[in-house]
């Protein structure tokens, strides 16, 4: 196992981690208001920009693992 791929799973489960606690803020402030306000808006965005960067790195991850096989073979 190199290390590119180590500290790619470990900003991976960073990032999942972070995404998570951006959901539960989210829908901590979306439930606590009568009218869903900024921060829960915010919240939403980010929560929803880190997923796409989830699953971008993911994919990316993904190829360089298969690649880094290929050429070991």
């Amino acid at each position: 196992m190199n290390t590119t791929t180590l500290l790619t799973r470990r900003t991976l489960i960073a990032l999942a981690i972070a995404d998570v606690v951006l959901l539960v803020i989210a829908n901590v402030a979306a439930k606590s208001s009568s009218s869903p306000g900024t921060v829960s808006n915010v919240a939403w965005v980010l929560f929803l920009l880190g997923l796409l960067a989830l699953i971008a790195l993911g994919v990316l991850a993904l190829v360089q693992s298969r690649r880094s096989r290929s050429r070991a073979h």
